[in-house]
């Protein structure tokens, strides 16, 4: 995904949007022309436009494929990437962890990289947000626990019949919120989701 900050030179009108996507191509044409080239040329390099939406939205509605099979064998979806959000996608089920960009590059060009499992950390979630409370107090309650706990460089992993009574978009603020923290992976286990039941 092509992702960097998009200049606003349009507001308040209905077309603003398709005039700053416009102003975009514009001003990085030689960028963009080059990125259509290396589609064109390395097999599995798709590239989404910047009007396309953030990135870490773009992993959890369009890329993410939780499964997906491969010589009739199933294997869980993963993500590298580079932005500090990537945990977003964790969200979903699929582990995604930023990593520098050697080695992101590495992944895109279909090369393994080499890394020291994670101590996987279990914190439980019972009950439900009270009311007026939101998935921020939440991330924030449970970033300012892990802190004290020491679990930098560990995988965080939410269970407990509290995680089935989180939407999967309170899931991502908490998986997006405190990358810095833990990476975070939170167990999808609502079937009513309309993406987790896509087939």
């Amino acid at each position: 995904m092509i992702d960097h900050s998009v200049q606003v030179d349009n507001f308040g009108t209905t077309d603003a949007f398709g005039l700053n996507a416009l102003l975009e191509f514009q001003r990085n044409r030689e960028r963009y022309a080059f990125l259509k080239w290396g589609q064109k040329r390395v097999r599995q390099l798709p590239c989404g436009a910047p009007d396309t939406g953030i990135v870490h939205q773009v992993n959890r509605k369009y890329l993410a494929s939780v499964v997906f099979t491969e010589g009739g064998q199933a294997y869980p979806d993963t993500l590298m990437g580079t932005d500090s959000h990537t945990t977003m996608v964790n969200g979903l089920g699929v582990v995604g962890w930023g990593v520098g960009g050697i080695e992101a590059e590495a992944c895109m060009l279909g090369q393994p990289i080499s890394m020291l499992l994670p101590e996987v950390v279990g914190f439980r979630l019972a009950g439900a947000l009270p009311g007026g409370a939101t998935a921020t107090d939440l991330v924030l309650t449970v970033t300012q626990m892990l802190r004290k706990r020491g679990v930098v460089g560990k995988f965080v992993e939410f269970h407990g019949p509290g995680v089935g009574a989180l939407s999967l978009a309170d899931r991502a603020t908490i998986a997006n919120m405190a990358p810095n923290t833990a990476h975070h992976r939170l167990l999808p286990r609502r079937r009513q989701d309309a993406r987790l039941s896509a087939p």
